[in-house]
């Protein structure tokens, strides 16, 4: 079974000191980029990179807490995987964020991407679920690491 430990000796992650101020203030980006993603008027593609943005900043606070960062390579596909271990992300649900990974990264890097409204809205919504569980998970866990939400 991994587990970050095994994911630590393979080299996929580094260790760190948590910190509660990088925590909250990872967590306060997150919150932000998903309030932005919810109520800006930008075009669908940016709208799903903020929402993207808010759920990658909510993984690695979770996995700040827990004592790592992700190693350089696959740092956004580690970042989002690790919510398996940190908050129980049901692995189904990884299928769906790294689906919205490939589409902002060909976005950003280049190819025929085209993010829709759909897309924008999908991981919107995704994003607004995984914050707040991150966040609940934060306080519940690790509560010397974050500031509770207003």
């Amino acid at each position: 079974m991994m587990t970050l430990t095994n994911w630590f000796k393979a080299g996929w992650l580094r260790e760190l000191t948590p910190d509660a101020d990088y925590i909250t203030t990872t967590m306060d980006e997150a919150w932000s980029d998903l309030k932005d993603s919810q109520e800006a008027k930008s075009a669908d593609k940016w709208l799903h990179m903020m929402a993207y943005t808010a759920v990658l900043k909510a993984a690695l606070a979770a996995l700040a807490a827990e004592g790592y960062r992700p190693a350089t390579d696959s740092h956004h596909h580690r970042a989002l995987k690790s919510l398996t271990y940190t908050i129980g992300l049901d692995p189904r649900e990884l299928k769906i964020l790294d689906n919205h990974r490939k589409k902002r990264n060909t976005t950003i890097y280049g190819g025929n991407s085209i993010v829709t409204q759909n897309d924008a809205k999908s991981i919107a919504k995704k994003a607004s679920e995984i914050v707040a569980a991150v966040q609940r998970w934060l306080e519940k866990t690790h509560p010397q690491l974050i500031s509770p939400v207003d």
